[in-house]
């Protein structure tokens, strides 16, 4: 999933810009022991009507990550990490895999959730089970591609699924 991408990809809005950056904050502020679970903001409630259209949540995915990213560095909180998570289609049947060759392919996967912004500590190692799918850039701030797919069973004799889930992250790598 390597490639480069522009950070402006979606061009957020200086109110939309100030959601980001106020969501962030107060997480920061009012969920410090809790950052190790994450908290998110989906793109919808950053870009109300847009974020619900499919086709602009791959650029809106690119651009979250790297704001975040940004914003994170320019409030001096290296020790937390603003990750973007895209959900893929999971079927509730059996393990489909994420093998995906870059980010325009995972528009054909899609599932009903829309991109999101996480906030974790860096120390949490958040996806550690996660496979690499690659290395890409945003602006010139290099990012990890992330895939992961988890599949929870009810009851292990049936082995009847509950929960199925599988998507792509997007993680900057420390520099």
């Amino acid at each position: 999933m390597d490639g480069k991408y522009p950070s402006d990809s979606y061009a957020f809005t200086a109110r939309q810009k100030s959601i980001i950056k106020k969501w962030i904050r107060v997480e920061i502020a009012e969920n410090d022991k809790l950052l190790e679970d994450g908290f998110d903001i989906h793109v919808d409630q950053i870009c109300k009507r847009k974020g619900r259209y499919k086709k602009y949540w791959i650029s809106m995915a690119i651009s979250l990550a790297y704001y975040a990213s940004q914003y994170l560095q320019e409030i001096g909180r290296a020790d937390i990490v603003g990750i973007v998570t895209i959900s893929l289609y999971a079927n509730e049947q059996f393990l489909m895999g994420v093998d995906l060759k870059n980010l325009e392919t995972v528009h054909t996967e899609f599932g009903t959730t829309l991109p999101s912004l996480s906030i974790y500590y860096r120390k949490s190692n958040v996806h550690q089970d996660a496979i690499s799918l690659g290395e890409l850039f945003i602006g010139r701030k290099p990012f990890r591609a992330l895939g992961y797919e988890y599949f929870i069973k009810e009851d292990l004799i049936k082995r009847e699924p509950v929960a199925h889930g599988r998507g792509v992250v997007l993680m900057p790598t420390i520099t």
